[in-house]
């Protein structure tokens, strides 16, 4: 779904991103979009049990009795979930940081990252961020040894 939610009034309600850029559709690693699933189902029974009716295709994963979250749960929730698992406390956003600099360790390339992240130029993702990391600086010298590496032999083997 392509939209976001906000509270006004003490009431949550669906608006669309703040903009254009925003509206996109992004590829989940298949662990999560299992975990959704098994969520959605899980909301539905509940739903049912609680004589809520049948979830829409519409209704919200993460809600609570029909309602919509207030934003803010999440944060809660997620902090909650910080503490339990003996996790250092962390800003939700600071996800954004650490998918950027995961997806950049595992391979891959900037540009994909950015338009993930939404962001209109790769720069605003490089300086932003992506923090460089030890595995990516060894990687950067593997991958200069290895060109320096073939050159050299190929130039021995052209002699």
């Amino acid at each position: 779904m392509q939209r976001a939610i906000e509270r006004v009034d003490r009431c949550s309600r669906f608006k669309d991103p703040k903009t254009k850029r925003s509206r996109r559709t992004i590829s989940l690693p298949r662990f999560v979009r299992d975990r959704l699933r098994r969520r959605y189902v899980e909301r539905g029974a509940w739903l049912l049990e609680k004589g809520f009716g049948r979830p829409t295709p519409g209704t919200p994963v993460f809600d609570r009795a029909s309602e919509s979250w207030v934003p803010n749960t999440f944060n809660t929730a997620f902090s909650r979930m910080l503490r339990d698992a003996g996790v250092p406390p962390m800003r939700l956003h600071d996800l954004r940081h650490t998918f950027a600099s995961m997806a950049l360790d595992a391979g891959v390339d900037l540009k994909t990252v950015s338009s993930a992240l939404g962001h209109s130029t790769i720069s605003t993702t490089a300086d932003i961020y992506v923090h460089v990391t030890d595995s990516l600086m060894r990687d950067a010298a593997d991958r200069i040894d290895g060109a320096i590496t073939t050159a050299t032999r190929n130039a021995a083997a052209n002699s």
